[in-house]
């Protein structure tokens, strides 16, 4: 349907107190990731941080350079 996200269930706006920074920052990597501002997650991802993906994993610099460069 258009207008609809495709999990409502996950879409959920309210958090507790002690949940929203979590959901917050969840927000804005998210953003970030979009607009591939790697500069930025560089800020936020610790530097030993590995990323699973269903291809296979690879460490924080592998993730923001495919981030930067917009490969998917």
């Amino acid at each position: 349907m258009p207008g609809c996200l495709p999990f409502p269930m996950f879409n959920n706006r309210t958090h507790s107190v002690e949940a929203q920074p979590f959901a917050d920052l969840s927000q804005r990597i998210w953003d970030l990731m979009a607009d591939k501002n790697a500069d930025a997650l560089k800020e936020i991802f610790h530097p030993n941080a590995m990323f699973v993906h269903m291809g296979g994993y690879w460490d924080c610099a592998q993730e923001l350079a495919t981030i930067g460069a917009g490969r998917r």
